[in-house]
């Protein structure tokens, strides 16, 4: 029986989304399992609906339990409340079958978590021959879904194909659907649409203007950056927009989706490395480089998928980083 957790806050600041804006996926690695603090660990927070969302991992000192709880916002006002259907699955590192349970609640201002106290016992969790830890680690995840939201407002996105969309004064095609923009916004973001729109090109004058080789939903998801939109960056489409903020020179969407795989777990540090080198990410580079901390890591690093296709300077860059290593040990 799924049971109330303790309220917490954590700061909810520059959060990213998921894609579907009513269903939520946590992924959660908690190191030094043996060793929870009472309160437990939680999980990076998660925006599905404009709601924050985490997973909380404990154990009480007086059980054999270890305990997970999906929690969302912390708020006294009794004017909201949320249905979700919510999956949790204790991850067997070792390939065996996972520990899944299900159950469908309400959350409110009186009960803001839910979960299981007895989502696996503490002698089973920590038997590494059980499979689900290992070098002291475990993965817990979260699938959830939400229902019959109240008291929260949403956001209708921007219909771009609507020939009626406000101020538009420029129609592109692509792929053979028309895109109603604002050459005036466009403008101010890019150089390469300012040049476009009011340069010496040949669209200068044109109404339409069609685009080749351009993904049609990356350029609305890039759109609904530029536009004040509530849309976010998320994991499926943050390459194709940034492919897109490259190509037409779109500093501020380039800066929001470095930022985004700087704090995503969702991708690996060989793949965070490859795009930080393609796109010339120098922060993103550095975040990848500061994770490294020993020998071991390069070494895991090497046996990762993509880390042949990494570009030489890069390989250079972690071949300094383990001379460094080793001279200051």
């Amino acid at each position: 029986m799924p049971l109330a957790g303790k309220k917490d806050r954590q700061d909810e600041s520059n959060l990213p989304s998921n894609d579907d804006p009513s269903s939520g996926f946590i992924r959660f690695k908690v190191e030094n399992v043996s060793d929870l603090p009472p309160k437990g660990v939680y999980s990076p927070v998660v925006k599905v609906h404009r709601l924050p969302w985490k997973l909380l991992v404990k154990k009480e000192a007086d059980t054999s339990f270890l305990e997970v709880y999906l929690h969302n916002w912390e708020s006294e006002s009794d004017m909201w409340s949320v249905d979700a259907s919510i999956e949790f699955s204790l991850i067997n590192v070792s390939g065996g079958e996972n520990i899944i349970k299900k159950f469908d609640n309400t959350f409110n201002h009186e009960a803001s978590g839910w979960g299981f106290e007895n989502m696996c016992s503490w002698e089973d969790l920590l038997d590494e021959e059980q499979g689900f830890s290992k070098d002291n680690k475990i993965i817990v995840e979260a699938r959830f879904t939400l229902s019959n939201i109240v008291g929260i407002r949403t956001i209708s996105p921007i219909d771009y194909s609507d020939p009626n969309v406000p101020s538009h004064d420029i129609t592109f095609l692509i792929d053979g659907e028309k895109i109603h923009a604002n050459k005036g916004i466009l403008a101010v973001h890019s150089p390469v649409f300012s040049a476009m729109f009011y340069g010496e090109f040949a669209e200068k004058n044109n109404k339409e203007v069609e685009l080749k080789d351009v993904d049609r939903k990356a350029f609305i998801d890039m759109l609904n950056l530029i536009y004040p939109s509530y849309e976010k960056i998320s994991v499926s489409n943050c390459e194709s927009i940034l492919k897109l903020a490259d190509q037409f020179q779109i500093d501020v969407i380039i800066d929001q989706v470095e930022k985004f795989l700087i704090y995503s777990t969702e991708f690996i540090a060989v793949k965070k490395l490859h795009l930080s080198d393609q796109y010339r990410l120098v922060q993103l580079q550095d975040h990848c480089l500061g994770d490294i901390e020993s020998v071991d890591d390069v070494l895991d690093l090497k046996e990762t998928d993509g880390f042949k296709e990494l570009a030489d300077n890069v390989k250079a860059l972690l071949l300094e980083k383990v001379l460094k290593i080793i001279k200051e040990t």
